[in-house]
């Protein structure tokens, strides 16, 4: 049985990737949260890597109340789509599956990821 190529990212990448950028707005948990029109739990819950796979919504009205800049919304986008795309691998190995990409490629992806 062949194992699937892409290597997990580390356990809550995004929700450190989402508190460094907070923090470098200077915003409390509860004022990024007001800003992306998100609970403030959400935020929590992202942060701590208690939520695996964010919601395509949800990432953008983080990155929109970041303010961040094309390039790193970006960057922000990509390693979202790294997480679903290692969880979505781990899944296919399981299932004894093999998964190379080939479905993103051909348009059959099912992923909410625009492919």
């Amino acid at each position: 049985m062949e194992q699937p190529v892409i290597d997990p990212p580390p356990r809550g990448l995004f929700g450190a990737l989402l508190r460094a950028r907070r923090r470098r707005a200077l915003l409390s948990q509860e004022q990024l949260a007001a800003r992306a029109q998100l609970s403030e739990r959400t935020v929590r819950d992202l942060e701590a890597g208690r939520v695996r796979s964010p919601r395509t919504d949800t990432v953008r009205l983080l990155a929109d109340a970041l303010q961040l800049s094309d390039a790193e919304r970006e960057t922000w986008l990509k390693t979202v789509q790294g997480v679903y795309l290692a969880k979505t691998a781990r899944l296919a190995w399981a299932a004894g599956t093999a998964f190379d990409g080939r479905a993103a490629a051909a348009g059959s992806c099912r992923c909410r990821w625009p492919c």
